[in-house]
């Protein structure tokens, strides 16, 4: 019921993006666990939604979704972090313009949550290849993304 509630906010947000999305980032700041989970889950379904409506345009609210997503690529939950790589990789064929020079940054991030951080944009740049991201926005990025093939972590190769 859970899962059903957090795709039914997600979809609830598309028809009322002024009310319900910044409600739904303001409460994924001080989520954890599957809390957390769940509000990913709902931003994930609001953006393939909007990926479906004709004529639309997310640029404007892009600058909104982006500081959760980029706050935890690097979590250390797997669930959350597939929400996020699944959310960068639908925004990607949305806006490739604005999610990809992220990506590209995430991709060469040093921290000691690098190995979480590139997990998360493979991870992404596969659903956005998979969503069918326009092949000559994502071309100047690739060899940023294929280095992570050079990682030591085997679950980063993956």
């Amino acid at each position: 019921i859970k899962h059903a509630a957090a795709l039914a906010l997600g979809r609830a947000s598309v028809g009322a993006i002024d009310p319900f999305l910044p409600a739904l980032l303001s409460a994924l700041e001080g989520s954890s666990g599957k809390k957390q989970y769940l509000l990913f889950s709902s931003l994930r379904e609001f953006i393939h939604c909007y990926r479906e409506t004709e004529g639309s345009d997310l640029s404007s609210s892009v600058p909104m979704l982006l500081p959760p997503l980029e706050m935890n690529c690097g979590n250390e939950e797997e669930g959350v972090r597939a929400m996020v790589a699944e959310c960068f990789g639908a925004l990607a064929c949305l806006e490739p313009k604005a999610i990809l020079p992220v990506l590209q940054k995430l991709a060469t991030d040093d921290s000691d949550k690098k190995v979480h951080i590139h997990w998360t944009v493979g991870n992404a740049v596969k659903f956005a290849i998979g969503g069918q991201i326009n092949p000559t926005e994502l071309a100047p990025f690739m060899p940023t993304f294929l280095e992570l093939l050079k990682e030591d972590d085997l679950a980063v190769k993956n």
